[in-house]
């Protein structure tokens, strides 16, 4: 949240290391991200496969692919180091658009065919599944560090 924060003006130095230190992200932060946005794809997912298998609507199911775009791309950001932003498909777009342009610019395009929705379906599995070890290890982390402060 304040990750892109500024001091507009302060006497106190305090504030400048303050705002200096939740301008990185630790390991907690990524990881607490990390387990945010994995939530939030497999619920775009959910959203993708239902409208596209049970309410057979390919244009709804387009949408929620727009939708995803966002959290996949604070996603990508977040494996870099990145704190998650309001223009997280911007940032993407600039440094790594192989990533994120199946899932943006090409929905913007005009209507997909149900083989090029689930293709979305699969990369966005793939991914989840490449970085499931990631996903484990950074949230048994957050998980014990939030004891170890919960006790203390």
């Amino acid at each position: 949240m304040f990750s892109q924060a500024k001091v507009v003006y302060s006497r106190d130095d305090s504030v400048h290391e303050f705002t200096a230190n939740i301008q990185k992200m630790g390991r907690d932060d990524i990881a607490l991200s990390f387990f945010q946005q994995a939530s939030g794809l497999i619920y775009n997912m959910e959203k993708i496969e239902k409208w596209l298998t049970v309410k057979d609507d390919l244009l709804y199911a387009q949408l929620w692919i727009l939708q995803s775009a966002y959290t996949y791309a604070n996603k990508l950001l977040v494996l870099d180091g990145k704190p998650p932003s309001r223009e997280a498909v911007l940032k993407v777009m600039a440094y790594a658009p192989q990533f994120i342009a199946p899932i943006y610019q090409r929905p913007m395009q005009g209507p997909m065919t149900r083989d090029e929705v689930f293709e979305v379906l699969n990369l966005y599995r793939k991914f989840l599944e490449d970085n499931l070890d990631m996903n484990y290890k950074l949230t048994c982390s957050c998980q014990v560090s939030w004891c170890i402060i919960k006790f203390m």
